[in-house]
């Protein structure tokens, strides 16, 4: 790490201290950001509270539960992530290495994992064996928070046609598919795609509030939604719940296709009838940010298998 700071009025910053709390914010909790440092927690407890006082801000709060970040400290998360790049830049320019092991931190609805996110971790992993990769699994309002506060390098994360594009993110489209009715594997359904009339006598497995999905099977369903007996908290689950035949839900094609459900036929898709809102998985990060050279690679990884996924679009 840099060792040298940024002064003013007899006041010192390193960069370093900045790193510390990018730790903080990425990993949660002093204790997981003190083993990723690989110092000790006292010793980074003390550096953050030098750094508060030389701000003079509160970075962190503190109580009972535990430590988290300030509200004060997440709007200045940004501009330390500038400073710690803008480091970054200066080091390479230089010719002087930049931390080869730093991790790159990924943030992910549950959207073609089996065909993209896992292909690509593990192409990443053959190349570049020493780089820590962290995946969370998180909704797309939290990946959007994160990636602007910089505790995420990169998102990825549905985005429905019609919807606005974030303020502040980047965005590079993966995937664009239609949605499919997921059903399960020895479904009576014809082979055809169908309509709301199909599934009227189906019990629906809704994606809870806050998931692109939940918002799909709404708005095609229209008038003739039947109430939902079970609500599932993400794709997993309610893949999950259809695979066991306790009804039907709807998904992108590129969340089904390629899963290990469906490859062991316990769960099926049907094309939808009529127009559908189409869904793209997009590559998000922040706008005009500095890539470390782990982070562009990892997401070189991405596209690459993204492309080879794109048969799903047409299956």
């Amino acid at each position: 790490m840099i060792g040298r700071g940024v002064t003013g009025e007899g006041k010192r910053v390193r960069i370093e201290q900045l790193q510390y709390i990018q730790a903080i914010s990425r990993y949660g909790s002093l204790r997981k950001a003190s083993d990723h440092l690989k110092i000790t927690q006292p010793s980074l407890t003390d550096s953050v509270k030098r750094l508060e006082a030389e701000l003079g801000v509160q970075l962190l709060e503190r109580d009972r539960t535990g430590t988290r970040m300030s509200r004060r400290g997440l709007e200045l998360l940004s501009l330390m992530a500038e400073v710690v790049d803008s480091a970054d830049r200066l080091r390479q320019a230089a010719g002087t290495p930049v931390d080869p092991h730093r991790v790159v931190a990924v943030g992910s609805v549950v959207a073609a994992r089996s065909t993209v996110l896992m292909p690509a971790v593990r192409t990443f992993r053959e190349r570049h064996p020493d780089v820590p990769v962290e995946i969370r699994s998180m909704q797309r309002d939290d990946i959007f928070h994160e990636l602007r506060s910089g505790a995420l390098d990169v998102g990825l994360v549905n985005v429905l046609e019609g919807d606005e594009s974030p303020s502040g993110l980047a965005s590079t489209p993966l995937i664009h598919a239609e949605p499919v009715a997921v059903l399960p594997g020895g479904t009576d359904l014809p082979a055809r795609p169908i309509s709301p009339t199909d599934l009227a006598d189906l019990p629906y497995i809704a994606l809870k509030v806050g998931y692109v999905m939940q918002r799909f099977g709404a708005w095609w369903m229209g008038a003739r939604a039947t109430p939902s007996l079970y609500t599932a908290d993400g794709p997993d689950i309610a893949k999950a719940l259809v695979s066991e035949g306790f009804g039907y839900t709807f998904l992108p094609v590129f969340t089904v296709a390629g899963d290990p459900m469906a490859l062991a036929g316990t769960i099926t898709y049907r094309r939808l009838s009529g127009a559908v809102r189409t869904v793209t998985l997009m590559q998000m990060e922040q706008a005009d940010a500095h890539q470390p050279p782990n982070v562009k690679a990892f997401r070189a990884e991405l596209v690459k298998h993204a492309a080879a996924a794109r048969r799903f679009e047409s299956d």
